[in-house]
């Protein structure tokens, strides 16, 4: 049996190949005008985008009776299930898209995150690159569940995901991190999510309280304009675009939502979860007032939290203690906060209730 390296020698390298993984049926209308994007903008000596895109039969009843169909697009004729493009260059109507899907199956749920590696697995020796990006996109929530799609049963758990993305990434590229991870749904700034995907990533954007699209045109404008870009710029390029698209006060049910978005530098990601066992540890040795929790900062402004708390103003207010926990704490602030430290940017919009 060949390798994956051996089975796809001699095939040339691109500068980027963009991986998207578009786990969601409610918002598939936005799925489709990415791709359109993509196929504007693209320059295809420089980059590979290639998009994983899910679409049940639009004439069938939705499972979920809240879901509206406007979400749903009926463009580019009446498919249903899986489809894998690679998007090409061209213009069609807008209705239309002008590239070519080189992989088609029935519907499957993509909560179920095997299909996120059957994916990664099928493209990455496909249109092998000097760097990768990878996208997964839909609605998200903290760590009971990655990627939630509104008409699957099942959600996809944290650490199941996280598995199936290292082991499969692992298998195609051992010796090549994913240079830039897009976390592009809803409530993911967290500690756990960013550990599951640190060992194989070495950059990573990820919102608080609303998903964007993966591309909105800046990222393949970005790499097929300025291939070689550097990967610190290129995130932070794409994290002001992206976040200060966003940055307003929208509504949901009449109600005013915050929107918080940062950047990482994931390489760092294991000396941060060090210096939280050691503070774990020492919490265990001495005695915490549980006071210092009391008015701490909402987790939608939060530019690092772990599940509701933000960890920043926690960090704060430990280290301002005397002895061994404010010690390791003032440690621990450097980390987060010091020149070269694992937050590369953070962004909060400025409306907030």
């Amino acid at each position: 049996v060949k390798s994956y390296e051996q089975e796809f020698e001699g095939l040339t390298k691109k500068s980027w190949t963009v991986l998207v993984y578009s786990n969601q049926f409610d918002n598939s209308c936005f799925s489709f005008n990415d791709i359109k994007q993509g196929e504007s903008l693209i320059n295809e000596e420089n980059v590979n985008i290639v998009y994983c895109m899910r679409r049940q039969d639009w004439s069938k009843e939705p499972k979920n009776p809240m879901k509206k169909w406007c979400w749903i697009t009926r463009a580019d004729g009446n498919w249903s299930g899986l489809r894998y493009y690679k998007v090409q260059k061209g213009a069609k109507p807008y209705y239309e898209l002008h590239s070519e899907a080189l992989h088609e199956s029935p519907d499957v749920d993509l909560d179920d995150t095997n299909h996120l590696a059957d994916f990664i697995r099928w493209a990455v020796p496909k249109f092998p690159a000097e760097r990768y990006c990878l996208s997964i996109w839909n609605h998200g929530s903290h760590i009971t569940g990655e990627t939630l799609d509104s008409t699957s049963p099942n959600n996809a758990s944290l650490d199941k995901l996280g598995l199936d993305l290292r082991s499969a990434w692992k298998q195609v590229e051992p010796n090549k991190p994913i240079s830039l991870l897009l976390l592009n749904s809803c409530n993911l700034a967290t500690v756990e999510v960013l550990a599951e995907f640190a060992p194989v990533t070495d950059f990573a954007y990820a919102c608080q309280t609303r998903n964007n699209t993966p591309g909105d045109g800046c990222l393949y404008e970005c790499i097929s304009n300025e291939p070689t870009i550097d990967c610190i710029e290129l995130l932070q390029r794409y994290f002001s675009i992206q976040s200060k698209a966003s940055l307003h006060c929208y509504e949901r049910n009449g109600i005013k939502t915050a929107f918080s978005a940062t950047a990482y530098d994931l390489r760092k990601m294991e000396a941060l979860l060090a210096q939280f066992k050691d503070l774990a540890q020492c919490f265990s040795e001495n005695e915490l007032d549980e006071s210092l929790l009391d008015d701490m900062l909402p987790a939608d402004e939060a530019p690092f939290i772990n599940l509701e708390f933000d960890l920043f103003e926690l960090l704060e207010r430990l280290a301002k203690m005397d002895g061994a926990i404010g010690e390791r704490a003032s440690s621990f602030v450097k980390l987060l906060r010091g020149k070269d430290s694992l937050i590369v940017e953070h962004m909060v919009n400025e409306h907030i209730d």
